[in-house]
């Protein structure tokens, strides 16, 4: 594939030869897809498919337990819901670690500062289902860590999501970061195993926090999101709650 783009004279086919060559890579070789990738001569696309070569390497070895290699990736991920999610599953996967008592401060810092990091970056960004996402999920890790941080997350997520024209509370599938040009692309990720639904990132909270998600229901513009995030924390918190023996 790199030798049928090295032959192709139309620059926007010898383009997309090059990044379904990149692709074509095994995950583990990034930085073989990441040479390729560089050959193109579109300054977006070529970033674009440095980008997404170095996202799906990072989120394939996330689960290789060598999360100072992926933040080194990371590093290197130009776009920032890309890095974002990368952020995050390093995150989860540290609160995951298990550890002496000792070492879990700084462990749990290192978490609190990956997730901190997420939030400072998107907040630069423009409003979007993509955002809104990636936030939900950040607060459902960020619950596990500290529940009135996660609690205000998510008074701040209603916010933003109440500017935007839809949005499906329900949704829990990872934010679609595939390539625009290879439409088959995202089906070569690893999904991250992070819930981005407004489930996700209430159930941590819900034995704790109740009243305040209730509230936070509340401030939802618009009747169809607003009613749905009421049922979500209404089910939610009746299915933790434990169950009463009948009377005899």
């Amino acid at each position: 594939l790199v030798d049928k783009g090295e032959r192709e004279s139309n620059s926007a086919l010898r383009n997309v030869n090059y990044v379904q060559a990149a692709l074509a890579v095994n995950v583990e070789e990034f930085a073989r897809a990441k040479s390729i990738a560089e050959k193109i001569d579109d300054d977006a696309l070529r970033s674009d498919a440095i980008s997404f070569v170095l996202y799906r390497a990072a989120l394939s070895l996330i689960q290789k337990n060598d999360p100072d290699k992926v933040s080194e990736i990371a590093a290197q991920i130009s776009d920032v819901a890309r890095r974002s999610v990368v952020k995050m599953a390093i995150a989860q996967k540290l609160l995951a670690t298990k550890t002496e008592p000792e070492d879990r401060v700084l462990l749990e810092q290192r978490t609190l500062d990956l997730l901190n990091e997420v939030e400072r970056e998107l907040a630069k960004q423009e409003p979007s289902a993509k955002v809104a996402r990636i936030l939900l999920g950040r607060t459902g890790i960020l619950a596990k860590l500290d529940k009135e941080q996660a609690t205000t997350a998510l008074q701040h997520m209603a916010q933003l999501i109440n500017k935007l024209d839809a949005f499906d509370l329900r949704d829990g599938a990872a934010p679609a970061l595939g390539l625009s040009v290879s439409a088959s692309s995202g089906a070569t990720v690893d999904s991250p195993r992070i819930g981005f639904s407004f489930r996700n990132a209430i159930e941590p909270l819900i034995t704790t926090n109740f009243e305040q998600l209730a509230s936070a229901a509340e401030t939802f513009t618009a009747k169809e999101v607003r009613g749905l995030a009421r049922v979500e924390v209404a089910k939610l918190y009746l299915s933790q709650r434990p169950k009463q023996s009948p009377d005899k």
